[in-house]
């Protein structure tokens, strides 16, 4: 009996070392492919370049074109960089990283309202978990269509969760919101709102 419990002991840990290392190999894959997408992205800019090139790259591209990211969101405060799919990708979910929200605008017209959500907690696709320590003035970062729009977060709050965004009236201008569960309170949706005040090239 001790020798069967013995051996049974020593299987169960070997399993949970198995599923240990497969994690940790998994999630180091994922971040090689997301920062291979990410360097993808600086090097075509899928939207900005010319239809006869753009032919081209998806051609060439094993990934596709629907898989390729559009923009990319920086935020430097809580060591943010990640892509987001165009709104008809099915690759657009929460479930694969940030979704962009179907009554986003963006930023290439003034009076837009980017709407990007994502996971809170501990899995590779939580790209929203550290959304809490956001505070007003920190700046985020918006690359789309070869333009850097930086963005300052005006406010964060706390709502109860419903399946509902609330989108407050604001005066003209581009406007990014950034929306997750919140961490210890899985009942209640944590919400930033920024305002653009710069674009680059």
């Amino acid at each position: 009996m001790k020798k069967e419990s013995k051996v049974l002991g020593l299987l169960l840990l070997l399993i949970g070392l198995i599923l240990i290392h497969y994690n940790i190999i998994n999630n180091f894959w994922y971040e090689k492919i997301e920062n291979n997408k990410i360097t993808n992205y600086f090097k075509n800019d899928y939207d900005a370049v010319p239809m006869t090139k753009k032919k081209k790259i998806i051609e060439s591209s094993n990934k596709g074109f629907y898989k390729s990211y559009i923009g990319i969101i920086e935020i430097p405060k809580i060591n943010l960089k990640k892509g987001f799919y165009r709104i008809n990708s099915k690759y657009n979910n929460v479930a694969n990283g940030i979704e962009v929200l179907k009554d986003s605008t963006f930023p290439e017209r003034k009076n837009s309202t980017l709407i990007l959500a994502s996971h809170s907690g501990n899995s590779k696709v939580s790209h929203f978990k550290d959304l809490i320590y956001l505070t007003k003035n920190n700046l985020v970062y918006i690359y789309y269509k070869n333009k850097k729009y930086i963005y300052k977060i005006e406010e964060c709050d706390k709502t109860n969760k419903n399946g509902h965004i609330k989108i407050k009236q604001y005066e003209k201008g581009r406007r990014l919101i950034l929306t997750t569960c919140k961490n210890d309170e899985l009942d209640k949706q944590y919400t930033c709102y920024a305002i653009n005040i710069e674009e680059r090239n």
